[in-house]
């Protein structure tokens, strides 16, 4: 691994091609997995242990992809009891795990410009120092000069879905 010009480490020199194994494929770019709504609670432990320490992932898909699902059931891999609910009104919500770490999930759903990330004075949130998972992140990319996990829901057919996630390096 060598440090990119933050300072970070970046993952994608270290990974190891792997071969497609149980609807999931991996390169050294990114990773992809087909699965049904029932095994998201599986999917968000693997994607915890992908993520390799990048801690601002950005949620991209559809209405009905499953990303607050999918949210809840990184949240409940992580130990943490609050219920876990959609910020889109609330814009920010910050969960705690039993150890004290903080867990952030941001809806920008309603955000218009950058301006109004910025008011919402969360900029210790994005310094990728505790995890943050940002839904309709569209706003946030542009903000965001860290590198991040993106991750993007198709829903296929049934409850069914694929997620794939890529590592996005900012240098």
């Amino acid at each position: 691994m060598h440090p990119t010009s933050r300072g970070m480490f970046c993952l994608k020199c270290s990974f190891q091609m792997k071969n497609s194994i149980h609807g999931r494929s991996q390169g050294p770019d990114g990773w992809e997995r087909i699965y049904a709504l029932e095994e998201v609670d599986q999917v968000a432990k693997e994607v915890l242990q992908w993520s390799r320490g990048i801690n601002l992932w950005m949620l991209e898909g559809p209405m009905g992809a499953g990303k607050t699902t999918f949210v809840r059931a990184v949240c409940a891999a992580l130990d943490i009891q609050d219920s876990v609910n959609s910020p889109t009104f609330g814009i920010v919500q910050e969960y705690q795990t039993k150890k004290g770490h903080s867990v952030f999930h941001i809806d920008g759903y309603r955000l218009e410009n950058e301006g109004q990330i910025e008011s919402l004075g969360i900029d210790s949130v994005l310094d990728g120092h505790q995890l943050c998972l940002i839904e309709w992140p569209k706003l946030f990319i542009e903000y965001v000069p860290l590198n991040y996990l993106r991750l993007e829901w198709v829903i296929l057919e049934g409850e069914n879905r694929n997620l794939k996630l890529s590592y996005v390096v900012n240098a």
